[in-house]
């Protein structure tokens, strides 16, 4: 070894002495460039040539370490003292304040290695980026006036070293550590370049796994490394707490940034900390670290993203992250944000907001502001579902058909808003053409709540061919007690005894209403209005008063029962006001004579311009004698006849199951039970209190169960869950 070397060989030899003195483990490359070239393959220095890479990235960082951070017996003559607390014996060279930040003792000098090499090589960021982490580690600190001359007076010998480390070539500068170390027995490089590799294995491991979204991997690459929060870069630290807060643990995540703000004093990175909070954080944590912002010039610090963070309080409270309302003041700011601004978003949270807090009125202005403003179908949504609760419903009808294409809910809550008037049992006028594009919309969506809408206001309003074939559509579609019960009855006005009484069989252990046509409680129901219009033209036939009589009559049914009254309405009252007149839009029947009308009901085929629901108009049969306890129970096949497979005209009602239809065949052909076995979470049939019993469930149930499961609360993230939500809106049923 020459003189010159050997010399040099001492001079770092102190130097890796004094870096040890001055702490075991420092912070490093706080500004360097974040992006990073990443090696091809990292493997650890002084591993077999033939050896494959195949190790994971942490195995890789461990193993780097280890083999970079050995020192040979004869270049570390002395015990080394650890400057971290809690890292090693030894006198502790540095000291923390109450609020974790660290102060070094008196007399320890911070190693300046790195600097004089950034100096050197005329890194003028990197150089400054580094003394500002020695003046964090040490404050007070100033640097030397003779530092840049002594800079330039450094030996080279390590120099070549830091240029490849400085270009992010990690397996040429293992390569030439470990050639070094070959020709020059007992020689190490500086603790400071051996920290910075290890830190950049560290870095560039960190950096990967958080774009790939593997936190926990993030989490394990810094516990492997040895290292603990306090002694990362600013921007690693902001991913170690990203990490641990969508892995579950935003107790540690809030104390990352905690510490950051309590032991970083640049403004910038003080709201960067914020912010990235506010991504990942509930903003009730996130109130935390707003707590210790700092004033400047009487106004906080976080003033620059106060808007951000009032709208981050209102996502929160809409999405019940956060108890607590937002306040007045900021509310008020916010809204004046929102109307400076061409975006409908910001109005669509003001009025998110006050709608949540059921001040529909201001929500309906919102609404509209975000409209104007360029708001989405989400926010259409929004302004309908405020208009029903405004009790506008007309208006919210409109709007929902309007956004009905660009936004499912639309189109749900379209079908909902009219069904509710298509289902009362005194059927309102509607225009035809809403009747139409009705029509229209549940033959396009084969909607069996549609459907059975048109069906039930077909059939109040007298008009029972046409609500036969609505009713049958919603049994294809949406089969359930209500349309079962309307389709029966739909049958029954027809007097087609016969498919009625398969009917009621069929849907015998299932639903109650449609069984007890047969097995009737006993209770007086008064007419409906189509009875009374039938009655009336009886009446009138045999020349007797029509309006007198039908009056009489209807009067006379409720007082049988105490005066009760039907649907929560004086029914005799409301027939009257119905004969009493006004203008078209009074409630009325199609036909009767009274004053006020029903327009008529488009039949399916009219809505698409297909064929007949049968392929051929629906004729009435002759009169039969009405269904009597004889007729049930009867054997029929339990499927329902009026699936069928496809959509719109020309679809096949009561086509056979099949592969080609769409449908498998029934494993079972018969002959079908005579009777029904019971079905969990139905409740009892009416004729169980005569004594008659089902065939026990599938699972061996032998009771009706109560309640029933359409009482009970839809399970969660459920079609039926979110139907109920949404009846809630539009009065229900």
């Amino acid at each position: 070894m020459s003189s010159k070397t050997g010399r040099a060989g001492e001079r770092w030899g102190r130097r890796a002495f004094l870096l040890a003195a001055s702490g075991g483990v420092l912070l490093a490359g706080l500004a360097s460039p974040p992006v990073h070239a990443e090696p091809a393959s990292l493997q650890p220095v002084g591993q077999p040539a033939g050896q494959p890479a195949s190790a994971t990235s942490a195995d890789g960082a461990r193993g780097a370490q280890g083999a970079l951070i050995q020192m040979d017996a004869a270049a570390s003559p002395q015990p080394v003292a650890q400057g971290v607390a809690g890292q090693g014996g030894g006198q502790l060279l540095t000291e923390r304040t109450a609020d974790g930040r660290p102060v070094a003792r008196p007399g320890v000098q911070p190693d300046l290695s790195a600097l004089r090499y950034y100096i050197l090589s005329r890194q003028k960021e990197r150089a400054d980026a580094e003394l500002r982490r020695i003046q964090r580690l040490y404050p007070g600190w100033t640097p030397p006036p003779e530092i840049y001359d002594a800079a330039e007076n450094t030996s080279g010998d390590e120099e070549p070293f830091w240029a490849l480390f400085a270009a992010d070539r990690l397996d040429e500068l293992k390569a030439a550590i470990e050639a070094r170390r070959k020709s020059e027995p007992g020689w190490q490089p500086s603790r400071d370049l051996r920290n910075k590799i290890a830190r950049k294995i560290l870095r560039t491991e960190i950096e990967k796994a958080s774009r790939e979204g593997r936190e926990k991997l993030v989490l394990s690459a810094l516990r492997d490394s040895g290292l603990n929060e306090r002694d990362l870069e600013l921007d690693l630290l902001w991913l170690v707490a990203a990490a641990e807060a969508r892995s579950g643990q935003p107790e540690k995540a809030l104390d990352a940034y905690k510490l950051i703000l309590s032991t970083n004093n640049n403004p910038q990175e003080r709201i960067a900390t914020v912010q990235k909070a506010m991504a990942v954080l509930p903003m009730n944590d996130v109130d935390q670290l707003v707590a210790m912002a700092r004033t400047v010039n009487g106004a906080s610090e976080l003033e620059p993203i106060a808007i951000d963070i009032i709208r981050a309080r209102i996502s929160a409270f809409l999405k019940e992250e956060r108890t607590q309302p937002v306040d007045p003041d900021e509310l008020r700011r916010f809204e004046e944000y929102a109307n400076s601004v061409d975006d409908g978003a910001q109005a669509a949270l003001v009025a998110w907001y006050f709608y949540n807090q059921k001040d529909y009125r201001q929500a309906f202005d919102w609404f509209k502001t975000s409209i104007s403003k360029g708001g989405d179908a989400m926010v259409a949504h929004g302004l309908a579902l405020t208009l029903v609760n405004l009790t506008m419903y007309r208006e919210a009808e409109e709007v929902a058909y309007a956004w009905r294409n660009a936004l499912i809910n639309n189109m749900i809550l379209y079908v909902d808003i009219l069904e509710r008037d298509l289902t009362k049992a005194i059927p309102p006028y509607i225009e035809p053409e809403r009747l139409a594009r009705y029509g229209q919309v549940a033959m396009q969506l084969t909607s069996g709540e549609a459907a059975q809408g048109l069906a039930w206001y077909a059939y109040n309003s007298c008009q029972y061919d046409v609500a036969l074939q609505w009713f049958s559509r919603a049994m294809a579609w949406y089969p359930k007690e209500a349309t079962a019960y309307g389709y029966a009855l739909a049958l029954d006005r027809m007097k087609d005894r016969q498919t009625l009484a398969d009917v009621i069989n069929r849907y015998d252990g299932l639903f109650y209403k449609v069984v007890e046509l047969v097995f009737p409680d006993g209770t007086i129901k008064p007419p409906t209005p189509c009875d009374l219009q039938e009655r009336q033209q009886a009446e009138q036939r045999r020349g007797k008063n029509r309006r007198k009589a039908a009056v009489e009559d209807v009067a006379a049914a409720p007082q049988a029962q105490g005066g009760a009254t039907y649907l929560g309405q004086n029914y005799p009252q409301q027939i009257a006001r119905m004969q009493g007149g006004g203008a078209v839009e009074n409630q009325g029947l199609a036909g009767s004579g009274l004053r006020g009308s029903v327009p008529r009901v488009p039949a399916p085929e009219a809505a698409l311009g297909g064929v007949d629901l049968r392929g051929q108009p629906l004729q009435g049969a002759p009169a039969q004698p009405k269904l009597t306890a004889k007729e049930f129970p009867i054997s029929v096949n339990p499927a329902n006849p009026l699936r069928y497979a496809g959509i719109g005209p020309g679809a096949v009602v009561g086509a056979p199951y099949s592969a080609a239809a769409g449908y498998l065949a029934e494993p079972v052909k018969g002959p079908w039970p005579l009777v029904a076995r019971r079905v969990p979470g139905v409740g009892p049939m009416p004729y169980e209190r005569y004594g008659f019993s089902l065939l026990p469930a599938w699972n061996g149930l032998t009771t009706a169960t109560e309640p029933t499961y359409a009482t009970q609360p839809a399970p969660a993230g459920t079609l039926w869950a979110e139907q109920r939500h949404a009846d809630q809106y539009i009065g229900g049923r």
